[in-house]
């Protein structure tokens, strides 16, 4: 697998540092890599590689900052994981809509660099076999977790909403919790899982997963909001 890797800030020095760290990592594992580099939004969406993996995006740029950046990609690409390098905490509520995977403060620390940008790519790397194979009335489903938006209950069984297509599956829920452990879902209601990587928006009572609206038990609001605030945050 060649790993691509896009680095968008303004400022030279910043992104030749990042570029230092992100190519230790690699180079460390022996990864085959390509690196991009672009100083504002707007060269980055002219340029925008075929595909990337990973891309750290500085949100205070020029005229077209980091946010609606990545609204502008998410329009066209929903797989890239994006990390948000910034030095105010006050954009990491924007970052639901975008889905950004984590955000890291300037300046940049070097070791929370290589943990989350580690961190980021072993998940992809898992990701590519990641998948739920599972039996159903004499059928064999192979699912692709990362396609999986949210599962709700549907007596006798489940359904299984995916990007693409909704399984009806003979199986309890509390089941499919429990082989989905590890991966970034949340039990958001005693009806619903949903994964918190498609989370496009927190309402007071429900969240907006492509532009469904999947309910959240009022108890489970805090825990959720944690949840989310720990996938997206500098932690």
């Amino acid at each position: 697998m060649i790993v691509r890797i896009g680095i968008c800030d303004d400022e030279a020095r910043v992104r030749l540092k990042t570029r230092q760290l992100v190519e230790k990592y690699l180079k460390m594992y022996e990864l085959t890599y390509e690196i991009y580099e672009f100083s504002s939004g707007e060269e980055l969406l002219a340029s925008y590689p075929q595909s990337l993996d990973v891309l750290l995006l500085d949100i205070t740029m020029g005229q077209l900052n980091g946010i609606e950046t990545a609204k502008e990609i998410r329009s066209f690409d929903s797989t890239v994981d994006i990390i948000f390098l910034t030095s105010l905490m006050e954009f990491m509520q924007e970052g639901y809509v975008v889905r950004a995977y984590r955000y890291l403060l300037k300046p940049l620390d070097d070791k929370k660099v290589l943990k989350h940008v580690m961190s980021c790519i072993e998940e992809r790397l898992l990701r590519q076999d990641a998948h739920l194979l599972i039996q159903n009335r004499g059928v064999f489903y192979r699912i692709d977790i990362p396609s999986i938006l949210y599962i709700e209950t549907k007596k006798p069984g489940v359904l299984i909403h995916t990007s693409n297509r909704t399984y009806e599956i003979r199986m309890s829920l509390s089941e499919l919790e429990r082989r989905l452990s590890g991966y970034p879902f949340f039990r958001s209601h005693k009806s619903y899982f949903i994964h918190l990587v498609h989370v496009d928006r927190l309402l007071s009572n429900a969240v907006r997963i492509q532009q469904e609206e999947v309910p959240v038990s009022k108890h489970r609001i805090r825990d959720l909001k944690l949840s989310m605030l720990k996938l997206l945050g500098d932690q």
